[in-house]
């Protein structure tokens, strides 16, 4: 009878230690070698980095980090205090600063990115749908925002670059364009 309650034990522990020793290999699997082959196998455009943008009123910076098509990250958007009156901006507690959590993918040469305000206690989202220009320095596309100023939500077209000073260049190109042709 002792020699069955023992194999029993034996058999308990040998199964125990199994199924442990089979958790950790589908993890090192999933976690590890899977996304490490995914990596090596994509083939598409790599967008992780700075990407500028320059208007009237903002300065956007987004940092984004891509593994194969997922592409995560932070945003940050300045505000031109040139551009906005005092009262303006202390009546609707506008930040001069304020930074989103990226998340988005890319397909084809199409990328989709979700922002959200990093504070969870403001409203802040942003919707952007890009496509890759040129030689893939810039993303060029629509945005759809809610906006404080007319407690609305807004659309525009949006262009980012890979390099600070081509996004301020072209939109001062744009403002003197605008006041040439006024």
């Amino acid at each position: 009878m002792q020699d069955i309650t023992w194999n029993i034990v034996i058999g308990v522990v040998a199964g125990l230690l199994t199924a442990s020793v089979l958790l950790v290999l589908k993890s090192l699997f999933i976690n590890s070698l899977i996304p490490w082959y995914r990596q090596v196998m994509f083939n598409g455009l790599n967008l992780s980095g700075s990407w500028h943008s320059a208007g009237s009123t903002q300065k956007m910076l987004l940092e984004i980090k891509q593994s194969c098509e997922k592409l995560s990250g932070k945003a940050t958007v300045h505000l031109v205090k040139e551009n906005f009156h005092e009262s303006v901006r202390d009546d609707l507690h506008l930040d001069d600063i304020r930074t989103f959590d990226v998340v988005g993918e890319v397909s084809e040469r199409f990328v989709s990115l979700r922002l959200r305000h990093t504070d969870t206690t403001r409203i802040g989202i942003v919707t952007f749908l890009l496509q890759v220009d040129g030689d893939g320095t810039r993303l060029s596309g629509q945005g759809c925002w809610y906006t404080p100023l007319v407690s609305q939500i807004a659309s525009g077209e949006r262009i980012f670059y890979r390099d600070e000073a081509r996004a301020v260049k072209t939109h001062q190109g744009k403002i003197s364009k605008q006041e040439n042709d006024a």
